[in-house]
């Protein structure tokens, strides 16, 4: 077999390869999905609300927002009326959680954990830097007016200044 006819056989077999891969890799072009203009019109960025639930804040705001509001993530906890019965979880209130030896481990052990957090680096190399009461209740009562505009209805937003109420009597 002469030079030629090798690259006339090895011709042959690329130009074969180039049709299989071009047979399966195929792109197809993406084309957007059709969307009636009639609901193009409806849909407002101002008016779309975005919940963005963080490991450490919840961001609330319109999609236009560049800086939506960031509240830290808090439990509240409703104080019972007088003459409702007292709700007991199991799992938190365990025997044995009120006697006083146990209370001191407790705080010793909250010690250790405080300790733990603070002496680590965060991943970008800084230290931690810790977030005031006063500071959670700022961001609190601009999170429950943000509601308050949002829903406009006093009954929620009543619902949740007592919530807002209970954390800074707490802190």
């Amino acid at each position: 077999m002469t030079q030629a006819e090798k690259g006339d056989v090895e011709n042959g077999k690329e130009k074969g390869g180039e049709k299989e891969k071009e047979q399966r890799g195929v792109k197809r072009p993406i084309v957007p999905a059709l969307v009636p203009e009639s609901l193009q019109e409806q849909i407002q960025s101002n008016f779309i609300v975005v919940i963005h639930p963080g490991s450490t804040t919840l961001r609330i705001g319109r999609a236009t927002d560049t800086l939506p509001a960031s509240i830290p993530h808090v439990i509240a906890r409703r104080h019972k009326q007088q003459g409702q019965p007292l709700y007991k979880d199991n799992w938190l209130l365990r025997e044995g959680l009120n006697k006083p030896e146990s209370n001191e481990q407790r705080q010793n052990g909250l010690k250790m954990v405080d300790q733990a957090i603070w002496s680590k680096k965060m991943s970008n190399g800084t230290r931690r830097i810790p977030v005031s009461p006063e500071q959670v209740w700022s961001q609190l009562f601009r999170f429950i007016l943000l509601v308050q505009l949002l829903y406009h209805n006093a009954i929620h937003v009543l619902y949740l200044f007592y919530y807002a109420s209970a954390i800074r009597d707490f802190l």
